[in-house]
């Protein structure tokens, strides 16, 4: 499970466009910095446990990270 899509990328978030070949790619590596540097406690199982507001910053960090990549 992933904590965002291109869609959520795109219409929510308004990021730089991204080309749609480069997305995936890029959406798995921005996931892993950012559980890097929430030392691992943040996954798929800790996520869905978060409340909604930690939730959106969460998705907000990834997309971040992929517009810094890209």
């Amino acid at each position: 499970m992933s904590y965002v899509t291109q869609e959520y990328y795109q219409n929510i978030f308004k990021g730089e466009p991204v080309a749609d070949a480069d997305f995936p790619s890029l959406l798995v590596r921005a996931e892993e910095i950012v559980e890097e540097m929430s030392m691992y406690r943040l996954n798929n199982i800790t996520f869905v446990a978060m409340p909604e507001e930690i939730q959106e910053r969460v998705k907000k960090a990834v997309c971040a990270q992929i517009e810094y990549m890209d």
